[in-house]
């Protein structure tokens, strides 16, 4: 059985002392990953903190583990997720990474796919445009948060970071998904 998930929460006394005390673990996990301190100290020190957390509360861990053991698993997987999240292929065209200022100015997608193309530049003005007044048109029957669901997910990001953009929960998320849905069937029949 899986044991349940670990919520960051403020630190007592105890345990900042302890965070305090064992600090040098994160400079000896950077260093002998050959990770440079000033790019990946921000990516492991909460999981390194989340670790002197449950380390301290969980009584199961500390007759099971020592700590560095601890420590260096969740500083790993904060790593392993960095990269995931950064090599992601669903926010990567063919011309780099994504921004969110591109996905809410149409002008700058537009631009750079018209550079991006070798082939016939007036069919792809012309293709770009109705491409970019059919999402208008979409967008336009939609609400703000919602249309802002939809670029997200046109971008390639996931339900999780989506709602955790927005500042929403979980179940708005997918209530206004589900409207989304509606407008899209009611948008396609028209």
């Amino acid at each position: 059985m899986r044991a349940k998930k670990h919520v960051l929460h403020p630190l007592t006394e105890e345990q900042k002392a302890f965070a305090e005390s064992n600090h040098n673990l994160v400079y000896q996990f950077l260093y002998r990953k050959n990770y440079s301190i000033e790019e990946y100290y921000n990516v492991v020190i909460l999981d390194y903190v989340m670790a002197c957390q449950m380390y301290l509360e969980r009584e199961d861990l500390k007759e099971k583990y020592e700590f560095p053991i601890i420590a260096y698993m969740r500083m790993n997987s904060a790593v392993s997720n960095y990269f995931k999240a950064k090599n992601c292929k669903c926010r990567k065209s063919e011309h780099g990474t994504i921004s969110i200022e591109e996905l809410f100015n149409p002008k700058i997608c537009i631009a750079k796919e018209l550079v991006a193309e070798n082939s016939d530049v007036l069919e792809n003005i012309i293709r770009l445009d109705q491409d970019k007044c059919y999402v208008e048109n979409l967008l336009l029957a939609l609400s703000d948060q919602q249309g802002r669901i939809v670029l997200y997910l046109m971008a390639g990001y996931k339900e999780r970071e989506i709602y955790k953009a927005l500042g929403i929960g979980r179940k708005i998320y997918r209530s206004e998904l589900e409207e989304v849905k509606v407008t899209l069937r009611n948008f396609l029949i028209k």
